[in-house]
């Protein structure tokens, strides 16, 4: 569990501030890119900041890496020995 929160917090930090930052590119691999083109889509009037993905775009992405962070944790699940 404690690995799994050090794991979350790196990503976090690391790719989401520092990467993201020195790289604008590497938004479309970020959770906050994904957050923010289904938001510019939600919000078509009121949000005024700029985006890097399309709200169909966002909206793939973030169902593809919530599909394979569920894949991942159910062959996780899968090895594990519950008695």
């Amino acid at each position: 569990m404690a690995r799994a929160v050090l794991v979350g917090l790196a990503y976090a930090l690391l790719w989401e501030g520092a990467v993201v930052s020195v790289a604008p590119s590497a938004s479309s691999l970020s959770i906050r890119g994904y957050t923010e083109g289904v938001l510019a889509a939600v919000l078509s009037g009121g949000a005024d900041f700029t985006v890097r993905l399309g709200p169909v775009s966002a909206s793939v992405l973030a169902a593809v890496a919530t599909l394979a962070a569920l894949g991942l944790a159910v062959l996780r699940l899968e090895r594990m020995d519950v008695n």
